[in-house]
């Protein structure tokens, strides 16, 4: 039986990258996992190849900074799954470029807002 059979997962930003490989790896070891990204096409592409390995995916469109989209991706989880076990925070952004030494408070506000 897989480690995690029966549980509920919901990955943000995991279309690709690290999100992606996160979201694959909970599927393969029982989860039926919630993917999500800002584009429907990322969505559409993530949730074909996962689908081809046989595993249990959903995949929505959510804009992490916007509270409404935060709101419908938990909602579309619960609707879809009827409850939610496993939530990995993924996104991210980078509101700068340089030494991160030098980043500034308000820098700081903006990465840990999202």
């Amino acid at each position: 039986m897989a480690r995690l059979a029966g549980k509920v997962a919901c990955v943000t930003a995991s279309t690709d990258g690290i999100g992606f490989a996160i979201a694959h790896r909970l599927a393969r070891e029982g989860a039926r996992v919630v993917i999500s990204s800002r584009k429907q096409d990322n969505v559409q592409k993530a949730v074909n190849a996962l689908k081809k390995e046989k595993l249990d995916i959903y995949g929505t469109v959510c804009h992490v900074s916007k509270s409404d989209d935060r709101k419908r991706l938990l909602d579309e989880t619960i609707k879809t799954y009827g409850k939610l076990d496993i939530l990995v925070s993924n996104a991210a952004i980078s509101p700068s470029v340089g030494n991160i030494l030098e980043t500034t408070e308000s820098q700081w506000d903006k990465i840990f807002d999202v």
